[in-house]
């Protein structure tokens, strides 16, 4: 194709090409980039998720523990061991 060009255009046909290829790789570097970035972005989508679920698994563990607590005693005994098994409900980590 160039073959057929005269000098000027040959030069002209050339530099185009040249834009072309500078281009190309322009793209092709900014699609590595963000394929990058959203595999990213997945990672840290799916983390969140997961932490969220764990947490939702363990808010509803304890308000089924809160629904089936005994009212609060008068008894002292009995009081005491309420508090010990709240303190276990706090203390149990998310």
């Amino acid at each position: 194709m160039l073959a057929r060009c005269p000098g000027s255009a040959e030069t002209n046909v050339e530099q185009d090409i040249n834009n072309l290829k500078v281009k190309w790789d322009s793209v092709q570097t900014k699609l590595s980039e963000r394929k990058a970035k959203l595999e990213e972005a997945l990672n840290l989508a799916m983390e969140f998720h997961n932490s969220l679920q764990d947490f939702i698994n363990w808010l509803t563990q304890a308000e089924q523990t809160l629904n089936v607590a005994s009212r609060p005693s008068l008894i002292l005994d009995t009081v005491l061991f309420q508090i010990d098994e709240h303190k276990v409900c706090e203390e149990t980590d998310v």
